[in-house]
């Protein structure tokens, strides 16, 4: 355990998880989270990251990813998330959730592709099922969405989470190459 990463205290890039149930989607949503350059990934409650199953549908991206666990209990993860998600508000930090667009909805979520991706930025992505906790919500400065068809009510988390956490990686790449071009 003492081989593992340590969460960095400068954060640039961070992957905020609430109470993923399926070791499946947990694994790919950390290897996503490496191949995305993710500074790191909290989360809270849910599945043992460090479980086998976890560990070999990340291909062992856990072992190379600062993370943190928050809990023990899911009332305990939502209230520690939630005080961490207001300090990184304070800091400037964009804390950005993913919702899935209601048709009756007042401020519907932007596309992510509107999104100003080269910012400090915390993406939070809620359980399978239900979503993201409305405690969390309440903190995120800013929503997306992944516009899909309707013939589906919404994505799989991990399968959502590749075009989010890959658009960050290459806005950021296309805004050094312009510093530089």
């Amino acid at each position: 355990m003492s081989a593992l990463p340590t969460v960095v205290s400068k954060l640039d890039f961070l992957l905020v998880l609430d109470r993923i149930q399926d070791p499946g989607n947990l694994g790919t949503l950390l290897r996503t989270a490496l191949a995305a350059d993710v500074n790191a990934v909290w989360m809270g409650a849910g599945v043992d990251p460090l479980g086998t199953k976890v560990l070999r549908a990340s291909a062992g991206a856990l072992l190379q990813l600062p993370h943190q666990r928050f809990g023990p209990s899911e009332a305990m993860a939502i209230s520690l998330l939630q005080q961490e998600l207001k300090q990184l508000v304070a800091l400037g930090v964009q804390v950005v959730g993913t919702l899935v667009p209601d048709p009756i909805g007042v401020d519907p979520p932007a596309p992510y592709w509107d999104l100003d991706w080269t910012l400090p930025t915390a993406l939070v992505l809620g359980t399978e099922g239900a979503g993201l906790h409305p405690d969390l919500q309440a903190c995120c400065t800013h929503a997306v969405t992944l516009p899909h068809s309707s013939r589906v009510e919404s994505l799989n988390v991990a399968s959502a989470a590749v075009p989010l956490l890959l658009e960050r990686r290459r806005a950021t790449m296309t805004a050094t190459s312009q510093q530089f071009g």
